[in-house]
This record gives structure tokens, C-alpha cells and sequence, in this order.
């Protein structure tokens, strides 16, 4: 499965484990209790599935973190939980997931390693955060 990130004027390709190592990065960068909990979906996804059939309980303390910090990383909170075949968010989000990100930037491969220097890197995600963001358009993946 691949999948394409997009904006208005940008868009770069990527496969399950590039947007999973995305998906990752950003929720590193989430204060303890957004990252831990995602970390547990992303980590224990068929654990979770076990103990807990329907995610009843899983969701439930997905929605006290999302009410807990909704005004500072509401968007975020949408962006990490959005569904993995298509979405499309806004260009808040875009500007929220900016804010969070900040500096920060690393070297890893998230596009298709054989791309070589045209594989989608950190910077290409912030490239098109911003694009959505400056040109105030929906943006996601499909």
C-alpha cells in the first residue's frame, strides 16, 4: 500500500512504513501523554486489540486526551488519529503541526528508499504543511 501526502502545489509519495515512521516522528515531538498513548496504538496495536475488542476502552482515554489538550494540540491529536487511507485536514492543522514541529527536522527516509535523493524526506512533510498553511487549502493523503 503507498500512499501520496499532498497540498494545494506539492505532493510526495510514500509507503505504509514511511507514513507509519511519519506518523511516529510527530508524536515523539507531542508532550508525554499524546506521545505515550499513541506509542501504544502504534506499538500494541494487536494487544490492544485482544484486551480490549472494539478499542471501547483505547478510544475512550483517546477522547480525555484530546479534550485534556484540545486548544494547543487539537489538530495534532486529529492528524495522528486520522484514518490511514485517505484524509484530507485543514490548513489549521497544517499550521498546528508547524507550530508543534518547530525546528526540528532528521534525516530519515519516509518516501521510497529506491527514489534515492527524490525519496520524500522531513523537510518535503514541511514543505507541504506549509504550502497548505501560506495558500490556505486542504491537504492530506489519498
Amino acid at each position: 500500500m503507498g500512499l501520496t501526502i499532498y497540498s494545494k502545489n506539492l505532493s510526495h509519495d510514500l509507503g505504509a512504513g514511511g507514513f507509519y515512521r511519519l506518523r511516529t516522528t510527530i508524536a515523539r515531538l507531542c508532550p508525554d501523554d499524546i506521545k505515550e498513548h499513541y506509542m501504544l496504538l502504534a506499538d500494541y496495536y494487536y494487544d490492544i486489540q485482544l484486551t480490549d475488542p472494539g478499542f471501547k476502552k483505547y478510544d475512550a482515554r483517546t477522547e480525555q486526551i484530546y479534550q485534556l489538550n484540545r486548544k494547543k494540540y487539537g489538530k495534532v491529536i486529529d492528524f495522528l488519529w486520522a484514518p490511514d487511507m485517505e484524509c484530507k485536514l485543514t490548513y489549521g492543522t497544517a499550521g498546528q503541526l508547524l507550530n508543534l514541529i518547530g525546528d526540528y527536522d532528521d534525516n530519515t527516509i519516509y518516501g521510497y528508499a529506491g527514489w534515492g535523493e527524490n525519496a520524500m524526506r522531513f523537510h518535503h512533510f514541511k514543505e507541504i504543511l506549509a504550502d497548505a498553511y501560506h495558500t490556505k487549502t486542504k491537504w492530506g493523503w489519498r
